[in-house]
């Protein structure tokens, strides 16, 4: 009789996101939901929002990965539009 092994392979972990909106920023943090607890994979920020907005993101080491300002005059006039560009680079680095 020979014995079998059954290939496991590991859950893919729910991703949490949190939100700190503001009156001109956007804060926010995407985290694995580990079974340990939650673990930090990215957070960021739209500073300026209405003025001269700027996207920054740092990695889960703290770096800056990502780090985008809106020429002047193309600045994003509300919360929504800076909503929508959060949420596009975090669905965009984590689908």
């Amino acid at each position: 009789m020979s014995a079998h092994s059954t290939p496991t392979s590991t859950p893919t972990p729910t991703q949490l996101l949190a939100l700190n909106i503001g009156s001109s920023s956007l804060k926010f943090a995407v985290f694995d939901e580990l079974p340990a607890g939650p673990v930090r994979r990215a957070s960021g920020q739209v500073d300026a929002i209405g003025v001269k907005p700027r996207l920054t993101v740092r990695d889960a080491d703290g770096r800056v990965s990502t780090d985008l300002q809106w020429p002047q005059g193309q600045a994003l006039p509300a919360r929504d539009q800076a909503i929508d560009q959060a949420f596009d680079w975090m669905m965009s680095r984590f689908p």
